[in-house]
């Protein structure tokens, strides 16, 4: 968190995680409420983002870092 200005601490994280056939995870933007509301000022502010992972059930959870 080294040059954060701005830390948000939510329940749920900015981004959707999908996983393509080949295994691999993509990050999609999520474009409603509170994330688009805080995008420019996290932008601005060198924010970072701390959430809880969204994960479908019945799937092991391994919690990581981005």
């Amino acid at each position: 968190m080294a040059g954060s200005d701005f830390i948000v601490l939510s329940h749920r994280e900015p981004y959707q995680e999908h996983t393509t056939p080949e295994g691999d995870i993509v990050l999609r933007r999520k474009t409603n409420g509170v994330f688009t509301t805080l995008d420019s000022v996290m932008r601005q502010k060198k924010g970072t983002w701390i959430a809880w992972r969204e994960h479908e059930e019945g799937t092991d959870f391994v919690p990581h870092i981005r």
